[in-house]
């Protein structure tokens, strides 16, 4: 059994435990939670974290099983590689049609960025992401983790980076809108 294994069997049963509560956030809701959880962190190292709702999102409750997870694992990687008194943004949006309900979550930085190959070798979990712009450790599972929770949701994550340029990672979750009401 790998970390990654392992994590993934714990996160696995949690998620069967948190669907059977099943509980939902609006997106005020899970912003607030975003800033309480990692605004400290942020302010350790002098960087602006900013948490928006798009002015044109639509309002509706979602799942917050994973979402924190996986926001809480790309904030911090955004503040890690992040220089002092830099800056990390992260938008929500959520759009509604007649068959889904979309939550859209992105998150840039001005970080240190990556190149192509870096971003795909993190991901698919063969290099770990290395030191923090202040010596922070990586521990190597979080961006695969962070892949697989979005995968697990039937979601895509995609990641636009260049070295020197910072990073924006999008992520895009559907659920099917509820016809029973």
């Amino acid at each position: 059994h790998s970390l990654l294994d392992l994590s993934t069997e714990i996160l696995h049963n949690e998620d069967r435990n948190a669907q059977q509560k099943s509980d939902t956030l609006t997106l005020q809701q899970f912003k607030e939670k975003l800033i309480r959880l990692y605004e400290p962190q942020a302010l350790n190292k002098q960087i602006l974290l900013s948490v928006q709702i798009a002015d044109n999102a639509d309002q509706f409750q979602f799942p917050k099983n994973k979402l924190l997870q996986i926001a809480g694992n790309l904030i911090t990687n955004a503040i890690k590689f992040t220089d002092n008194e830099g800056k990390v943004d992260v938008l929500l949006n959520a759009q509604k049609t007649s068959e889904q309900e979309q939550l859209f979550i992105t998150i840039s930085d001005t970080g240190i960025g990556m190149d192509a190959a870096a971003a795909d070798e993190i991901l698919n979990g063969v290099k770990d992401s290395g030191m923090g712009t202040a010596g922070e450790a990586g521990y190597g599972f979080g961006l695969p983790l962070v892949k697989r929770l979005v995968e697990s949701l039937d979601g895509k994550m995609t990641i636009e980076s260049a070295l020197g340029k910072g990073t924006i990672f999008q992520i895009t979750i559907a659920y099917p809108v509820n016809i029973d009401n």
